[in-house]
């Protein structure tokens, strides 16, 4: 398993907003690597759970 690794990061927003958030977790090229997209993908969606939250369909391991 790959280290995790923490990013703070600072968002403009061109409507006069600022946002600093901190993130951790596994690089996207690591989760890439593991699901060995078809050689013609152009995008990836993949949804990330803070401990206890579940997604909107109700999946999701609220213990994790």
């Amino acid at each position: 398993m790959k280290e995790k690794t923490q990013q703070i990061t600072e968002h403009q927003c061109i409507q006069g907003w600022t946002a600093i958030g901190e993130m951790g977790g596994v690089p996207v090229s690591y989760i890439l690597n593991l699901s060995k997209p078809l050689p013609n993908a152009r995008y990836v969606v993949f949804h990330s759970l803070v401990t206890g939250e579940k997604l909107e369909n109700g999946k999701g391991d609220p213990t994790r």
